[in-house]
Parts: C-alpha cells; sequence; structure tokens
C-alpha cells in the first residue's frame, strides 16, 4: 500500500505537468507548491518536462526537518505526443512526506 501512495502521489505531479504542457500556451506559466523533507530534496526531484524551463525554485522553511518549494515553470515550446513529463531524482521525497513528516523520529 505504501509503495502504491508514493507512486500516485509522484504520478499526480506528472499529470499536473502533461495537462499544462497540453493546454498552456507557449509563455504560459505553470505554478505550484511542492512539499519536501529537507534532508531528502534534491533539485532532480523536481518533475521535470521537455516544453517546461524552470524559472524560480524557492524555499519556504517549516521547520529543521521539512518545507515547501515554490515551482514556476514557463511554457518554452509547443507540446507533441511524444512529450511526456518524469522525475530524474527520487520520488520518495513526493511519495513518503506525510509518513516522514508524521512519522516516529
Amino acid at each position: 500500500k505504501q509503495w502504491y501512495q508514493r507512486r500516485v502521489r509522484a504520478e499526480q505531479f506528472l499529470e499536473l505537468l502533461n495537462f499544462a504542457a497540453r493546454t498552456l500556451i507557449v509563455g504560459g506559466r505553470l505554478v505550484y507548491w511542492l512539499p519536501v523533507i529537507r534532508d531528502l530534496y534534491s533539485s532532480s526531484s523536481i518533475p521535470q518536462h521537455p516544453v517546461f524551463t524552470l524559472k524560480y525554485n524557492c524555499e519556504q522553511t517549516f521547520s529543521k526537518k521539512s518545507a515547501r518549494r515554490l515551482i514556476v515553470m514557463v511554457k518554452t515550446k509547443a507540446s507533441s505526443e511524444e512529450d511526456c513529463a518524469h522525475i530524474v531524482g527520487d520520488v520518495k521525497c513526493h511519495g513518503q512526506y506525510r509518513e516522514l513528516y508524521f512519522g516516529k523520529n
């Protein structure tokens, strides 16, 4: 069940990018909050898409342990059927946030 929940949460970010790639005009911006466990965060864990360029990645710290990142992406070209969102880094950053934040220390 936990593996499934991690996968579902990561896939939600990928679906968001794929939807935005299809619907935004070139030059449009996609802006969203990405919750992270600070020790696990890496810039490679930010969902990516071939038609978007990362413009801003700003951290709002909640505690030593957690934060959220404001992600701003700009659509730089028209999308095609072959374009697909992906995450290069570890999806644990997205899928286990709740368990790691509220879990036992």
